[in-house]
C-alpha cells in the first residue's frame, strides 16, 4: 500500500526537477541568443545553433529601445497532472549604441 505512493512522490519530484532543469536551460539559451544578437549576429544563425541542439523551443526576438530581448519558451510535461509552459526572457543593449 505505501510502496505505489512512495514511487508516485519519487516520479512527481524527479518531474519538478527536470521542469527546473529546463528553466536553467532556457536562461542559458535565451542570454546567449540576446548577446549574441546584440553583437549583431543574425537571427538565421541563432536559428540553426538552436536547430543543432535539438531543443523543442520556440523563441521571438523583441527590440526595445536600446535592448534586443529574447523570449524562449517550451512546454514541459509534469509527470500525470498535466503540461506546464515556461517562458524566458533575457535582454542584452545593442553594442553598437
Amino acid at each position: 500500500m505505501i510502496m505505489p505512493v512512495v514511487v508516485m512522490i519519487l516520479a512527481f519530484g524527479v518531474s519538478l526537477i527536470s521542469i527546473q532543469a529546463s528553466r536553467i536551460q532556457l536562461i542559458e539559451h535565451a542570454a546567449v541568443a540576446s548577446r549574441a544578437l546584440a553583437r549583431g549576429e543574425s537571427e538565421a544563425e541563432l536559428l540553426q545553433l538552436f536547430a543543432d541542439q535539438n531543443r523543442i523551443a520556440n523563441f521571438d526576438v523583441i527590440q526595445e529601445k536600446d535592448f534586443i530581448c529574447v523570449r524562449f519558451s517550451i512546454e514541459k510535461k509534469i509527470f500525470w497532472l498535466g503540461n506546464i509552459h515556461l517562458n524566458e526572457r533575457q535582454c542584452s543593449r545593442n553594442s553598437g549604441l
